[in-house]
């Protein structure tokens, strides 16, 4: 027996009208994904360094969040799509900063400050550090985890190496020494 929907609530039967006004705004959406597939590919296929990077990323995040939004709206799932709205505001805003003014400073400033985040997890993924044993007490005083612990990497020492020596780049090092000074004075 199949569990039927109070209509108030969950609307599924959409009269055909409205449907095809859903559907005519999902594909609408979907040309704005497929346009935007093609701008990553486009930016992709050109020369550059990794200051690229970071707005290719956030680029394809926006895309993927406004082809949900797209499959939400065929289906009549309105309400759902206004977080995703607000994710994908956040992301243009991400690519405007990016692109708005010293592009190759501002992606680099990110990528030290991602590089720096991946790090600080990878720390705390290490079985034999202070930040894996903090972990470890909160997985044990909380109520869901408390039986479990943490994921252990076996070879994790080389990527948290592998970070570092991102970090050691030249055309990382000046933005990775303002970043350390800039947490330095935080920390006081």
């Amino acid at each position: 027996m199949k569990t039927k929907p109070i209509k108030e609530i969950i609307p599924r039967e959409i009269d055909p009208d409205f449907q095809q006004l859903l559907n005519n705004f999902s594909v609408a959406i979907d040309e704005l994904v497929n346009f935007g597939s093609r701008i990553i590919k486009s930016d992709m296929n050109q020369k550059g360094g990794d200051e690229k990077l970071p707005a290719i990323l956030f680029l394809r995040n926006f895309v993927e969040i406004i082809d949900s939004i797209s499959i939400l709206v065929k289906h009549s799932s309105i309400d759902p799509c206004k977080s995703l709205l607000r994710t994908a505001f956040e992301s243009n805003l991400y690519i405007s900063y990016l692109l708005e003014d010293d592009m190759s400073n501002r992606a680099i400033s990110f990528l030290v400050w991602n590089t720096h985040r991946n790090l600080k997890l990878l720390k705390k993924l290490k079985s034999d550090t202070p930040a894996n044993k903090n972990l470890q007490s909160k997985f044990k005083k909380d109520k869901f985890l408390k039986s479990s612990n943490p994921i252990i990497i076996p070879e994790i020492e080389a990527q948290i190496d592998n970070s570092e020596s991102i970090l050691a780049l030249p055309k990382y090092k000046s933005v990775n020494e303002e970043y350390e000074k800039m947490i330095c004075l935080l920390l006081k």
